[in-house]
């Protein structure tokens, strides 16, 4: 078959133009890629350092939030079981450990730590948390473990005083390095979190160790390089040569601590991701050269004499399209988010980078940005939120507020998946640094949101028995005070007969199952009309809103609860209720009310003491006798060297007497002070010593006392002293009383 000249020299020339072609081609998509993979670290890093920042700042609140509650629940300055005082926030918090440090420095385990108190005085947490601080501190490869600990630290209070520390720590091997490993994209990069003095934090990188202080290789071209863009806060990506290759770096600085993030993409995985998209674009080159040649087959079986270069032209700009198109997909984020799209602000155009089916039937890309995003938004948030998601994805607004920042998010709830973080990432800047290419995503964080109720609503309800607590209490009454008070209010106010007795004779235990019983009771009667609080030991309050004949029969279905309730420790269950019907007297404010009801319960109370034939006054009164016949009356731990003053003059509290908080050295400084006749004192300091006397009541004694003199300006007083082990006295429970009392004075 014999060709034309023109065929010939019209295959010579698309032949020389495919070849110019795939060189081009090549070139351009090697830069391209480079360019993606350039974006694609820079945007995951500002979206590590975003997630990095929000967990942060998420830990301190947290830590602030368990203080604030601890604080409502505390009935005394002293925590002596720590597991009890965390058991229902380890679950909901995001700590791996929650510890507490008392005033005098003794830091204390909890269930999750295991490990055994330790003095903790000279740690940067307690000395800073006792200043009523709130913040951070870092222990780079703590002994034993050789991890990092991340402590998040607050004061707890008391009575608005410090009476210790809340520390919550952080495991950066358990958390933070999962929150650094690569996401899903197609170049593996390694993560390095950094403090203010550039030492690493946490790492994805085994090469690189939590603890290095990286200004240590300040020498180095690529440490150097890393340490100028910090301190030029530029967060743009930048090559470094190793070993004759190239590698890629970012940083990100973190507003929360000064904190810095570093990208690092090394030179081995960055060949390896090039040689691997080269290995694509072969496929391609092949499926190229195969259409071609079916198509010069075609041409020349036909005498085809006119190939235009134009419709080549267009073949070729169609093909690198296609291949950019696919490129561009490979790079797309992780599957963390519901849905993102990248958005060119000045062309009014979206590409979809991940969405899910039921979004993706409802957009239309032929629209406007702004029509897209409002089907969206209507489409995905309920209508409680709408108004203000409208208002956040409003793209008219969106280029004035995303300048000079990095992200910028809203919380919302959708109608279909629960809690949603919409978030909007600049993407590139004008020469002004107003972002015209944008990303936007949304990102569930229901399971978030949960956590985060379940840690707030423990705060208004009882530990014990379920009930509202304190402050619950107060929040509600203070409403009731703020705004009219409906006819069918009725107030009551209850109290538990004799639980002080069951305490004392039958244990804790028993008392715990006496309040729960009457929780029990108070609710199955009047839960169903309002809300019952408990806001003391023995203390019971409720409001409801119901009328009198209602009143009257749930009355008497809570009689008869009572009076039919029996426990497992507690035979019986007696209660003390005054009843106060708003409508009695629409004069009545809040206050007055309370005041009539507690009278009413008190009326009641002392009623049921008479028929019991019980004379409280007469018992305290019989108490406060005895009380003054002794000087002092103390209330010691022997295993904890401390005690409590339940009776004792206040000039006693004297430093120059021997006064101290440790028992043991009051009882010491006492003698040497002064205090105790010359001819006393050896007996008196090998008596009183605290490893005597543990010793003493170890071995079952019940009774503990000694003669001594005691000098008092110029007289002299005989004085005894005396000790007895507390009814529950055991190892763990090293409880005494001492009794000190004057005899005579010579």
């Amino acid at each position: 078959m014999k060709l034309s000249k023109q065929t010939v020299i019209s295959t010579v020339l698309t032949v020389l133009l495919l070849a110019g072609g795939i060189f081009i081609y090549t070139r351009a998509a090697a830069n391209f890629f480079m360019d993606n993979v350039n974006c694609t670290v820079k945007n995951e890093l500002v979206e590590k350092a975003s997630v990095i920042e929000s967990f942060s700042r998420y830990c301190q609140s947290s830590i602030k939030l368990i203080s604030q509650f601890l604080t409502t629940r505390m009935t005394s300055p002293e925590v002596d079981d720590p597991n009890k005082l965390f058991a229902q926030y380890t679950e909901n918090s995001p700590f791996d450990f929650l510890m507490y440090v008392r005033a005098d420095g003794t830091h204390m385990a909890n269930a999750l730590s295991a490990g055994k108190p330790f003095n903790a005085s000279s740690s940067l947490y307690y000395t800073e948390g006792m200043k009523g601080k709130t913040g951070v501190c870092i222990n780079y490869r703590v002994k034993d473990t050789e991890k990092t600990i991340i402590t998040f630290y607050t004061p707890l209070y008391y009575a608005n005083k410090i009476t210790g520390v809340i520390c919550g720590d952080i495991d950066t091997e358990i958390t933070l390095e999962k929150k650094l490993c690569t996401d899903e994209i197609d170049v593996s990069v390694y993560y390095v979190l950094c403090d203010r003095e550039m030492k690493v934090i946490a790492s994805s990188s085994d090469v690189i160790p939590s603890g290095l202080d990286i200004n240590r290789y300040a020498d180095n071209t690529f440490i150097s390089d890393i340490l100028t863009h910090v301190k030029e806060k530029n967060t743009e990506t930048f090559s470094f040569t190793d070993e004759g290759q190239k590698g890629l770096c970012a940083v990100a600085g973190l507003n929360y601590q000064d904190w810095k993030l570093i990208a690092i993409v090394l030179p081995k995985t960055l060949n390896a991701s090039v040689f691997r998209f080269a290995k694509n674009s072969i496929y391609l080159i092949i499926y190229v050269f195969v259409i071609l040649i079916l198509y010069f087959v075609i041409r020349i079986y036909y005498h085809d004499k006119d190939i235009k270069k134009n419709e080549y032209e267009k073949f070729m700009e169609n093909m690198i399209d296609t291949q950019a198109t696919q490129i561009s997909i490979l790079s797309s984020f992780s599957g963390i988010y519901y849905s993102a799209y990248l958005l060119d602000l000045n062309k009014d155009t979206l590409v979809e980078i991940k969405s899910e089916p039921e979004l993706r039937d409802i957009i239309d890309k032929k629209k406007s940005l702004k029509e897209i995003f409002d089907k969206i938004v209507r489409y995905t948030i309920v209508p409680e939120y709408l108004d203000k998601v409208i208002a956040f994805t409003d793209l008219s607004t969106l280029p004035a507020r995303l300048k000079d920042k990095k992200i910028i998010s809203i919380e919302c709830q959708s109608c279909r998946h629960g809690w949603l973080r919409v978030s909007y990432i600049t993407v590139e800047t004008d020469e002004r640094h107003v972002p015209y290419k944008v990303l936007y995503v949304a990102q569930i964080i229901d399971d978030e949101k949960r956590r985060e109720e379940a840690l707030i609503n423990s705060a208004y309800n009882d530990e014990l028995t379920g009930l509202y607590n304190r402050r619950s209490y107060e929040d509600d009454l203070a409403k009731l005070k703020a705004s009219p008070i409906t006819a069918d209010m009725v107030y009551i106010s209850f109290d538990v007969n004799g639980l002080k007795v069951v305490n004392d004779t039958l244990g804790h235990e028993a008392g715990d199952e006496l309040i729960c019983g009457a929780a029990d009771c108070m609710t199955f009667a009047f839960g169903t009309y309002g809300k019952v609080y408990r806001t003391g030991g023995d203390e019971f309050q409720a409001i409801l809103y119901c009328n009198s004949v209602i009143l009257d029969s749930i009355k008497q279905k809570f009689e008869k609860a009572v009076d039919s309730w029996t426990g497992k420790l507690v035979s019986e269950l007696k209660i003390s209720a005054g009843y106060v019907n708003y409508s009695e007297n629409p004069e009545m404010s809040v206050n007055e009310i309370v005041k009539l009801a507690d009278q009413r319960m008190y009326k009641a109370k002392s009623e049921f003491y008479t028929s019991k034939s019980v004379d409280r006054r007469g018992q305290q009164a019989a108490f406060e006798v005895l009380c003054q016949a002794y000087t002092k009356i103390l209330k010691i731990d022997l295993l904890k060297d401390e005690y409590t003053i339940l009776q004792m003059r206040e000039d006693e509290k004297d430093q120059e007497k021997g006064f101290s908080p440790s028992i043991s050295l009051w009882l010491e400084n006492f003698a040497k002070s002064g205090q105790v006749h010359a001819d006393d004192v050896a007996k008196y300091l090998e008596k009183t010593n605290i490893n005597y006397l543990r010793r003493y009541f170890s071995e079952g004694n019940k009774m503990f006392s000694i003669h001594y003199r005691r000098i008092i300006g110029d007289k002299i007083c005989t004085v005894i002293m005396e000790m007895i082990p507390a009814r529950n006295y055991g190892p763990d429970n090293q409880i005494i009383y001492l009794y000190v009392k004057n005899i005579d004075i010579a």
